[in-house]
């Protein structure tokens, strides 16, 4: 390979490493944001409250099922970078299980 075919393939890893992350990054925050409603002891006090709430389980499941397409993406697309050996396989092995464990 000449340099700049070198240059392009290089400048095509770092593009889909960067979306890697830039993914990941949009994951974990969206995990962070549906998390608490999901873990809260809150079960409602009347029938009102716990109508809201239902509605609100319901909206993050919708949610999931959209998202569930963008998850499976990301997993597909780490696992291609790791199994290439991308350079930065093992900082991407660790996002992906910091995905798995978002707090």
């Amino acid at each position: 390979m000449v340099l700049h075919e070198l240059a392009a393939v290089a400048t095509v890893n770092l593009c889909v490493l960067l979306q890697f992350y830039a993914e990941a990054n949009e994951a974990e925050a969206w995990i962070r944001e549906k998390r608490p409603l999901l873990t809260s002891s809150d079960f409602g006090k009347d029938e009102d409250s716990v109508q809201s709430l239902a509605k609100k389980v319901e909206g993050v499941e919708r949610d999931l099922s959209q998202f569930q397409h963008t998850i499976g993406k990301l997993a597909k697309l780490s696992q291609g970078l790791v199994d290439r050996r991308h350079f930065d396989a093992h900082n991407i092995t660790a996002k992906q299980v910091s995905c798995l464990y978002v707090q």
